[in-house]
């Protein structure tokens, strides 16, 4: 049995990021109101790192985050290459406040043909039970549940690519001048 390293940049994952590109511009054209469009700005897909372990036909991820303009997306699962099946849950952390956030990860699973996407509801029903509680003492205080203090810092995909290169991964060192050059930019603003 042997144990390989796969790492990917994001030109490797380029289809992938587009699809959710594409998935994360319909849900917030069909979760929000056409007034909070502008608000939100362009959501795509800013850089994106994979760090897979390999190990009899299965890559369980070891690091896998999709940085976006308003929200960080932490990604964790596997994907089994011998059933073609995959089990990924995405997780969102924003980057501003957020008066109002349920904590409700996004579920990737099923074959790899026609993944299935749900939602993992158990995070936001402990929230809500949380946001009740609180809510028998106060009802403003029942909102302390649902606001997102916007902590989340952006992902370091340029270093995350320079180690991934260090170690002999296949990334192209135009990646990796692209994202220290973006976080560059990010640093000025």
């Amino acid at each position: 049995m042997s144990s390989d390293n796969l790492k990917m940049d994001a030109d490797a994952l380029d289809g992938f990021t587009t699809q959710l590109n594409d998935l994360m511009r319909y849900e917030s054209a069909t979760l929000f109101p056409a007034s909070f469009q502008g608000e939100m700005g362009d959501s795509g897909v800013e850089s994106a790192v994979a760090d897979m372990a390999a190990k009899d036909g299965q890559l369980t991820a070891r690091r896998f985050v999709f940085d976006t303009e308003p929200v960080r997306v932490d990604g964790s699962g596997t994907v089994d290459l011998r059933n073609e099946t995959m089990a990924l849950t995405l997780q969102g952390k924003p980057k501003s406040f957020q008066l109002v956030r349920l904590k409700a990860p996004i579920t990737v699973t099923g074959k790899l043909q026609s993944p299935q996407l749900g939602v993992d509801a158990k995070p936001a029903i402990t929230q809500g039970v949380v946001g009740a509680g609180l809510g028998f003492l106060s009802p403003l205080a029942a909102l302390f549940a649902f606001i997102d203090p916007g902590l989340a810092k952006d992902a370091d995909c340029a270093a995350a690519l320079s180690d991934a290169k260090a170690q002999g991964a296949p990334v192209k060192a135009a990646a990796v001048r692209k994202a220290v050059s973006e976080d560059a930019s990010k640093a000025k603003k």
